[in-house]
This record gives structure tokens, C-alpha cells and sequence, in this order.
């Protein structure tokens, strides 16, 4: 932990029985912290973590329409195949699933003509890119071998297919709409499912899978947007079925060819790494509790360090992509007496009411993950009455659509992505911690 401003001398005294700490003037702050602050002049205390570490806790990269929501209300989702090798994390490999939603909207001649006389092709749009753009990517199309449930799988998942490759096609990165011809056989395979609106397609037909097997890039889709698209040559008469459900499949193998600097943490979206970290009852709490000494703001920071991570692109030739992360979310995990996530205006995971959700600020993307002021505040602030109701906080990726999130939206799991950022969990010798996850407490002594 560490002191970045003045506390008062009755503060300063019992936190000094602990740590060795200057104390200063902190002339301006007020003007820092938005709304006017009661009492005397505000101090501020940044506590460091005192527990960083990477984890892995993969990504759930699949989607499904609700049973509730009708089709029209597709969330906006994605999905990715490609496979790419980056200089800081070695390769990565996503393989696409999808899954097709049934149509009544079949024509007559359509349902009942010849195979040969019929075409079919996926319809893609290009929404997401990562590697070489001028690389051609080389996929395989395979059946799936039985019925699967995509919504929510984790990124580490797989689903068995059936038989060898359907057809194999060719992905241009930079094209804005991708098409993979499947041939009349495969037509003719499914023609009893998919031609037949009164056939169950859900349990008829499985879905499909999407994997590499050449290329330097992976390419991501639009799921509202894509479609297998069956019509005549003659193009007269054509079916369009939407998705039902994605999912992508992400791995990680191999070793970096550049390695971050001493003291940093590489996160990496889909995989899961993400960054452990906790704040432990402190001194400063303590001795904040002790002297009865309001919290006026509280901030929870995790700065990301794009330098580097940019800077681990060098070398590269400049047709090799890799954005920088448009989002991230902080995930807090209870202690087994606390409070409900409700209690400190927190959302809950649905898959463990342990864990709180906390929505972050996107102004500060992608130079940090900060929480929303006031949530931040509600947890140090009961965390200066009572011990801290959190044993930890995990920061992690989480692609978003738009620029200003709403608190909802920063709180939801990303869209699938194979980005990698870099944390610093370790100032170098006489550096400054500011680069390092803090928390920032502003107080107003009595």
C-alpha cells in the first residue's frame, strides 16, 4: 500500500505505527472529485493490491436466442474462425459453430427440385479482425453429429462432427461479406429437413462448424446478419435461414516471441486470462475506522498498458492487425456473510450469487478498467464501517459494440475476441505505482 497525499496528523500517526509514509497538502483535489466535499480540506490514501496473479476462467462464447425473445430480437453477437499467431501470446485458434433457425418460408419450387439444380452458400459479414489482412484464410465446413447447446459454452468447449469435410472455401479478412459455396450432394443430404417447412429442422439438423486450416488471421461475423441462403440457378426463388445459435471455440498454444516486461501480466480475451486481485482489510481502513473519517470518493483503477502492448506489434509488417480492447469488466466475489450484490448496487453473475458484477466507467477504455465511481464507493465506503465484503476482484476483456455503454452493458460478457493486453503488477525500482491496479480513497477528516 502507499500514501499519495496528506491524511491528517491523527491519521497519519496511527496509520504511521504501520507503514513509513510522507504526508503533504493536497491543494485541488475537491476540484477532482466533482460534487463539493463536507467538512475540511479532502485527503486522499491509494491502497495497492496486495495480491496480483493471473487466472484463467475461459470466456462463454456462445449464444442462442432466448426461448423468450422472438427472432427478430437477435442479440448482437458474433463468431470467429482463424487461426493467427501473435508475437505476444503465441498462437490462437477459434473454430465457428452455428446452429440454423427453421423457416416456413420455403418456395414450392424450391422444395421440390432436383439438388443439381439448386445452389447453396453461407452468408457472412466481416465484423471483427485480428492478424495478417493480407492473409487468405483456408476453412473446412463440417456436419455436426448431434443436437448441441450453444448458449453460454465456454470458450475451452468442443462438439463432435460428423464425417469428413463438407466443402473447404476460401476467407479474404477485408471483405465485407463472405460467401462459402456447400455443394448439391450436401443438398441433397438435408433436402427432407431443410426444404420441408413441416420437418423439425431443430431436430433434424444439428448445425455446422467452421475451422482453419491454412492462413494467418482470425475473422469474425455478424450473427444477425448470417445466413445459409438456398436458391435455384436460375435465381428466381431462393430461402434464407438465419442463426439459431453460435458459438466459438478458442485455444491457445505455443510460446510468445515477445515477452512483456518484467512485472506485467499478459490478459488474453476468449482463453480467459484475466487478472486476480484483492485488497485485504488495511491499515488505512483501519485507521480510517478508528478515526470515525467520512469517505468522500473511492476508485477502483486497473490501468492497461497499451504501450507495451502496442509496442509488442514492432517488427510486424503493417498489414498485421491486432485493435486495441474496447471494453473490460471487474468482477468482485462476496465473502460468504456479506451483503447481497444488490446491497452495494452491484449485478449479479448468474451463474454463481457469489460474484458481483461491477460496472465500469468506458471513458477510460482502453487505457484502464475503472469501476463507476459510485459503486465503487458504496463498497470502501461500508468497507470503512466493517470489514470489506470482498475476498476479490478479477479484471478481464469484454469486447463491446459502442463507445458509451450503458452501467447494463459494461456489466455483460464481451463478444468473442482472441485480443491480448498487458497489466503491470510491479513498478519498476523508483518508479510510479500509478501504472499499478489501485484503489483511491478521498477522505474529509472531522
Amino acid at each position: 500500500m502507499k500514501y499519495t497525499r496528506l491524511a491528517t496528523a491523527a491519521i497519519c500517526g496511527a496509520v504511521l505505527l504501520f507503514v513509513v509514509s510522507a504526508c503533504s497538502d493536497l491543494t485541488g483535489v475537491g476540484s477532482e472529485v466533482g460534487d463539493p466535499l463536507e467538512g475540511g480540506d479532502p485527503e486522499s490514501f491509494e491502497l495497492l493490491a496486495d495480491s496480483l496473479a493471473g487466472n484463467t476462467l475461459p470466456a462463454a462464447t456462445g449464444y442462442a436466442i432466448p426461448a423468450v425473445a422472438p427472432p427478430d430480437q437477435r442479440r448482437t453477437w458474433r463468431f470467429l474462425t482463424g487461426r493467427v499467431d501473435d508475437p505476444l501470446v503465441g498462437q490462437i485458434r477459434a473454430d465457428g459453430y452455428l446452429d440454423l433457425d427453421s423457416t416456413d418460408a420455403v418456395p414450392e419450387a424450391i422444395q421440390g427440385a432436383d439438388p443439381d439444380t439448386l445452389q447453396a452458400e453461407l452468408r457472412l459479414t466481416t465484423t471483427y479482425l485480428h492478424g495478417d489482412s493480407s492473409s487468405t484464410l483456408q476453412v473446412e465446413l463440417y456436419d455436426l453429429a448431434q443436437e448441441v447447446e450453444m448458449s453460454r459454452a465456454p470458450a475451452d468447449t468442443t462438439f463432435e462432427t460428423e464425417g469428413g469435410p463438407i466443402t473447404t472455401g476460401s476467407i479474404s479478412p477485408t471483405d465485407s461479406l463472405v460467401t462459402l459455396s456447400l455443394p448439391s450432394s450436401w443438398i441433397a443430404e438435408h433436402q427432407g429437413t431443410l426444404l420441408n417447412p413441416s420437418a423439425n429442422l431443430e431436430d433434424n439438423f444439428y448445425g455446422l462448424k467452421v475451422a482453419p486450416t491454412n492462413g494467418n488471421v482470425v475473422v469474425g461475423f455478424e450473427y444477425r446478419t448470417a445466413q445459409l441462403r438456398i436458391r435455384t440457378d436460375s435465381r428466381s426463388r431462393s430461402v434464407d435461414y438465419q442463426l439459431d445459435q453460435a458459438f466459438t471455440h478458442i485455444e491457445a498454444s505455443g510460446s510468445p516471441s515477445v515477452s512483456p516486461d518484467e512485472g506485467s501480466e499478459v490478459l488474453l480475451d476468449g482463453v480467459g486470462r484475466g487478472l486476480y486481485m484483492s485488497w485485504s482489510d488495511s491499515q488505512v481502513l483501519d485507521s480510517l475506522r478508528e478515526s470515525n473519517t467520512p469517505l468522500n470518493r473511492a476508485e477502483i483503477t486497473v490501468p492497461i498498458d497499451t504501450i507495451q502492448t502496442q509496442a509488442s506489434l514492432e517488427g510486424m509488417p503493417d498489414s498485421f492487425v491486432r485493435p486495441l480492447p474496447s471494453g473490460y469488466r471487474i468482477r468482485a466475489v462476496r465473502r460468504p456473510s456479506s451483503p447481497a450484490c444488490n446491497q452495494f448496487g452491484l449485478f449479479v453473475l448468474p451463474e454463481s450469487a457469489q460474484t458481483c458484477l461491477i460496472p465500469t466507467n468506458p471513458d477510460w477504455v482502453p487505457s484502464a478498467a475503472r469501476a463507476a465511481s459510485d459503486v465503487a464507493f458504496s463498497i470502501f465506503n461500508r468497507g470503512v464501517a466493517e470489514p470489506l465484503a470482498f475476498s476479490s476482484f478479477r479484471v478481464e476483456l469484454a469486447e463491446r459494440t459502442t463507445a458509451s455503454p450503458s452501467d447494463r452493458e459494461t456489466v455483460r460478457r464481451g463478444l468473442p475476441s482472441t485480443l491480448p493486453a498487458i497489466v503491470r503488477t510491479d513498478a519498476p525500482a523508483g518508479g510510479d505505482t500509478d501504472i499499478l491496479p489501485r484503489v483511491t480513497l478521498v477522505v474529509t477528516p472531522l
